[in-house]
């Protein structure tokens, strides 16, 4: 008995020492085992789940000493309906990423690169985007309640029906975007950039414009407007044609 005994605790480390042996050879690619970081919730230790996301394109790159995507390379890759709820990418490269339908609530963004990406109908909500760049990016019904893109460079952009209600866009690039029958209820837009955007349609009441260009901007008259705000003598333009062209980035 005693010898069976001693032969099943030489099995059990001998199995032992083999399943770390395999962990250090076949290590677990990094990305699928980053704990998020940040506020709100990308602060709470939730797990990154990717079980839809296709990495489609260029490999991944990793930081590893901070455990997170900083600086990754994720250009052209394919996370339609991904569910990324807190995830941190912030300053990861997400050029002409495919991310409809996606969840990336309260997830650190900031500084990431969107150029081009396919948003609609994105799940933004709460999401940290300062300085993040989503030029010419399509954005078309995407969910950015209460998101946080001070600074951010959204030049270009199909914004059309999206929904930035009580969003934080202080010193927001948004020329030539397409924002039109957008939600901007409430929006801190203090010294956002607006020139030549289109805002038919586009219902801003509510929203803070102290300070904001919409030089050349044009709005018709289902745009609705903060009290006591006056479109013209801000440099906006009346559209009084529904055929008037879309805009087109210079």
């Amino acid at each position: 008995m005693e010898t069976l005994f001693a032969a099943l605790a030489i099995q059990s480390l001998v199995l032992l020492f083999l399943a770390v042996v395999i962990g250090i050879l076949f290590e677990v690619p990094p990305l699928m085992r980053l704990i998020p970081t940040g506020r709100p919730s990308w602060q709470t230790g939730s797990p990154l789940r990717v079980a839809r996301a296709r990495f489609e394109g260029p490999k991944p790159t990793h930081n590893r000493t901070h455990n997170r995507t900083q600086e990754s390379t994720l250009a052209g890759a394919n996370f339609e309906k991904a569910s990324l709820e807190g995830v941190n990418l912030r300053e990861a490269d997400l050029r002409h990423a495919r991310l409809r339908f996606a969840h990336l609530e309260d997830s650190d963004l900031g500084f990431a690169n969107f150029r081009s990406a396919d948003l609609r109908e994105a799940y933004l909500r709460n999401a940290y985007l300062e300085g993040a760049n989503f030029e010419r990016a399509d954005l078309r019904y995407s969910h950015l309640q209460y998101a946080h893109l001070r600074s951010a460079r959204l030049t270009g952009s199909d914004m059309r029906g999206a929904f930035l209600v009580g969003a934080y866009l202080p010193g927001a690039h948004m020329c030539y975007a397409h924002l039109n029958e957008a939600k901007l209820m409430g929006a801190y837009l203090e010294g956002a950039n607006l020139e030549r955007a289109d805002l038919r349609g586009a219902n801003l009441q509510g929203a803070n414009l102290e300070g904001a260009s919409f030089y050349e901007a044009i709005y018709n008259k289902e745009t609705i407007w903060p009290r006591e705000f006056d479109p013209k003598s801000n440099g906006a333009i009346l559209a009084r044609s529904r055929s008037l062209s879309r805009l087109t980035a210079r």
